[in-house]
């Protein structure tokens, strides 16, 4: 589903279901084309002078430049008149690329535009953001299945480890070592189905469950052909998604720190996949800090940076044969 951004006040008011959160601190782009909303970009407002921000935040812009674009600058604790110089310099920079429709400033409960250098609109305190909630757009990103959090820590503290009974099962069982290396093969079949049926079953997670996933999202040969079979059922039925990251999130958060990284990475994909940008990065993030040698998680991470759509993953696994995918042959050039 669209979501349709046809005023300033639109723009405002879907922007924390664009992003998942509300953020703070930060510059959102959102980018759009004739549909509306393309790609929502988000980064934290620089402290100071920084080309290498400017440089991050132009390089996420995809190819071919959407024709328009609505940027919002978020004060909490930054400096107002700081954020809205940043904004209208950094529309000052995309506007002989693109159409930039407004600059809005978000402050102190309020949004309003600054393209105008009037006093008169400077002094105007702009719409509160409480009369926003039950704007129109707010109901079209209901409906297409978005949410919004507080904060991005809120985000983040859904996959703070738990520490409870499962999670010390889960970490007696993985500390033991699993499968017998001389039957690889069938073992790693047997991972993969049971793996399968864990994540696209309605019963609960128990301990041996975890361990399970955590496994599979382990090796490599048993996660890709994984992802490839839930992406081709997502692409048939796009409702799949939400019950399997519901169920690797109860993994993430009850698998030991040392074991995490490989069940966060592949749920950052998964939130990708899902449209999902600000779950996927935090889960990226999440991955990479249990585990800073993972492969998966940058892959996420690049392509959110970059502004690659969803199906990016899809379509490269989709012109790969499964027996590839299982490391049981090459690929052939």
């Amino acid at each position: 589903m669209t979501i349709t951004l046809d005023s300033p006040e639109a723009a405002a008011a879907a922007t924390p279901y664009l992003l998942g959160f509300t953020p703070e601190d930060s510059l959102v782009l959102i980018l759009l084309d004739e549909g509306g909303a393309n790609v929502t970009m988000r980064m934290d407002l620089p402290w100071g002078a920084d080309l290498e921000w400017l440089r991050t935040l132009l390089d996420g812009i995809p190819d071919p430049v959407p024709a328009r674009a609505v940027l919002l600058v978020y004060s909490h604790v930054a400096d107002a008149h700081v954020a809205v110089a940043i904004g209208n310099w950094l529309g000052d920079v995309l506007s002989p690329v693109m159409d930039v429709k407004d600059v809005l400033l978000v402050s102190d409960g309020c949004v309003r535009s600054v393209v105008c250098p009037c006093q008169e609109c400077e002094d105007r305190a702009g719409i509160a953001l409480t009369d926003l909630e039950d704007h129109p757009v707010v109901a079209q990103c209901v409906a297409a299945g978005l949410t919004r959090l507080k904060s991005r820590d809120d985000l983040e503290s859904q996959l703070l480890p738990v520490d409870d009974g499962v999670s010390q099962e889960v970490a007696a069982i993985l500390e033991t070592p699993y499968g017998d290396r001389g039957d690889y093969e069938i073992r790693r079949d047997e991972l993969e189905s049971q793996a399968l049926g864990l994540l696209t079953s309605t019963e609960n997670l128990d301990a041996q469950a975890v361990a399970v996933l955590a496994h599979a999202c382990a090796d490599v040969h048993v996660r890709d052909p994984l992802l490839a079979i839930i992406i081709d059922r997502h692409e048939a039925d796009e409702t799949v998604l939400a019950s399997i990251r519901t169920r690797l999130t109860y993994a993430v958060i009850h698998t030991p720190t040392e074991f995490a990284g490989p069940v966060a990475a592949t749920l950052a994909l998964l939130a990708w996949v899902d449209g999902d940008g600000a779950s996927a990065l935090v889960a990226a993030d999440t991955a990479l800090a249990c585990d800073p040698e993972n492969s998966l998680a940058p892959l996420v991470c690049h392509a959110l940076q970059h502004g690659l759509p969803p199906t990016t993953w899809g379509k490269i696994s989709r012109d790969i044969p499964m027996d590839v995918l299982r490391g049981r042959r090459r690929r052939s050039a």
